[in-house]
């Protein structure tokens, strides 16, 4: 599956399209596709933030085991436009916004 989503992002690439409507070229029942997905459509930004926190804090517990000081501060970095993105959504939705 994973050559047959390279062969489309080839094409649209070539045809120049932004996006691709993959619901036209994937079957209804293969739940495949979505194995190596980060997130979903239908899931919450709020918990899709939070997962690439995790994600993110476990990544940094391993640069700093290895002592790579660049790879951590890019994960700093990056924890801190998540934690950002988090408080922006808190906010969004503690004004009744979604």
């Amino acid at each position: 599956m994973e050559n047959e989503y390279e062969v489309l992002a080839e094409y649209a690439h070539g045809d120049g399209v932004s996006e691709i409507d993959f619901q036209d070229f994937i079957m209804e029942d293969d739940e495949s596709i979505f194995r190596n997905c980060v997130n979903r459509e239908d899931e919450d930004p709020n918990d899709v933030v939070q997962s690439q926190i995790d994600m993110s804090l476990d990544l940094l517990t391993v640069a700093k085991f290895i002592g790579d000081s660049k790879w951590e501060s890019e994960l700093k970095k990056r924890l801190a436009v998540m934690s950002r993105r988090r408080m922006r959504l808190q906010h969004n939705n503690s004004n009744g916004m979604k």
